[in-house]
């Protein structure tokens, strides 16, 4: 029921609609439900292996051919000069490699839940420091949206509990 809450209340603050669905939205709709399917994966295998480091080289090793797909079928090609080289080396390095190893590292220590949780609240954080690195605006859409959406994220937690007090 959260989920179903979380998912409403992001389709309607995006302004997105069944009619004009864009391939970007189907990309980004089939990252999120592998990403879902990646959380509950490495649940199951970070808890089952000691040797993180060589099952975060295996998801990186594994990821590599698919990431070269998206390069390869552009009708134009891409030349990139050493700035942007520095900044995919810097994204490769410390946002992929190192976040993979301390997510595979710390994630037997909780559960898929609520690892999904702290994911979910990746747009609270990017509004936060888009306001304070950025100054963008906070409207009152994105409070009454990131409010509903946080409280999906509380529901989660609280039903169970909640489902245990009553029984």
């Amino acid at each position: 029921f959260p989920v179903t809450i979380n998912v409403d209340w992001l389709y309607i603050l995006t302004g997105a609609n069944l009619h004009d669905i864009s391939l970007g939205e189907l990309w980004t709709l089939g990252g999120a439900l592998f990403y879902a399917f990646t959380i509950v994966y490495l649940q199951r295998a970070s808890s089952q292996t000691s040797e993180i480091t060589l099952l975060t080289f295996y998801q990186i090793f594994f990821v590599i051919p698919w990431a070269l797909i998206v390069p390869i079928t552009l009708r134009h090609p891409l030349f990139l000069n050493w700035i942007s080289w520095s900044g995919i080396l810097i994204t490769a390095i410390v946002s992929t490699a190192l976040a993979l190893w301390l997510q595979t590292k710390y994630q037997r220590e909780t559960t898929a839940t609520r690892a999904a949780i702290i994911f979910c609240l990746e747009p609270a954080f990017a509004t936060l420091f888009g306001w304070l690195i950025n100054a963008e605006p906070i409207t009152r859409s994105v409070l009454i949206g990131g409010s509903v959406v946080l409280s999906s994220l509380v529901m989660v937690e609280l039903i169970p509990l909640m489902s245990e007090w009553f029984t």
